[in-house]
């Protein structure tokens, strides 16, 4: 492209964009630069694209290369963190059952939420998880089994609450499972807590299901 320094000029354009040749009139210096400006934007936007492609590929391929090169020290952290999971779900669960254990002999009493008072069922299982683990609880067997996530007798593990219908068909008493399909309970009046089978007749036809109220464990 050439320009001229006379009032009135023309000039002719041929670029790979454009389809021919096109002459174009100026009458200043001024608009020369003005029509230069205006075809130096045109044919930057209409330039093949195939830098700015391949840059764009360079740098997807050499971001799936970082991914793959931390994928094992991603794995490493992920199974850091479930051991450390873990490890933390033994150390309340067995918190909770030293806690609980203590509690043995500690009589019944209804309404009772204290081992000086006397304890029922969710009054016992209240306390032993503020205790052992800082848990605030519900206070009455109902509640409590709405609280947590629902396990299947088959995955009861140490810790989780055990649910019995003991009046009519209501959920009306609760107990911690201990595992090997014993739980820890106080039971009724004239009784005290204790260590029962949950294979027993008695607890076997009346149980009502198990609640997850701690974290979960890790799967």
């Amino acid at each position: 492209m050439q320009l001229d320094n006379h009032k009135t000029s023309s000039f002719s354009i041929k670029s790979p964009g454009l389809s021919k040749d096109r002459t174009i009139s100026c009458n200043s210096f001024v608009a020369k630069l003005a029509v230069m400006s205006v075809l130096f934007l045109s044919l930057s936007a209409i330039a093949p694209p195939s830098l700015s492609q391949e840059a764009n590929a360079t740098k997807k391929s050499s971001l799936t290369a970082t991914t793959e090169d931390k994928a094992p020290e991603l794995k490493k952290i992920h199974d850091e963190t479930k051991r450390e999971k873990i490890r933390r779900f033994s150390v309340v669960t067995a918190e909770l059952a030293m806690h609980a254990m203590g509690l043995i002999g500690i009589r019944y009493r209804y309404g009772g939420d204290t081992p000086d008072a006397g304890l029922d069922c969710s009054g016992f299982v209240q306390y032993v998880f503020k205790q052992a683990s800082g848990t605030d609880l519900p206070r009455t067997s109902k509640e409590l089994h709405k609280t947590g996530t629902k396990v299947a007798s088959r995955d009861l593990s140490l810790g989780d609450l055990v649910f019995f219908r003991t009046v009519k068909n209501t959920v009306s008493h609760v107990g911690i499972y201990l595992g090997g399909n014993r739980f820890i309970h106080s039971p009724s009046a004239g009784g005290a807590v204790r260590v029962e089978s949950m294979a027993s007749g008695y607890w076997k036809s009346r149980f009502a299901g198990g609640r997850r109220v701690i974290d979960e464990q890790p799967i």
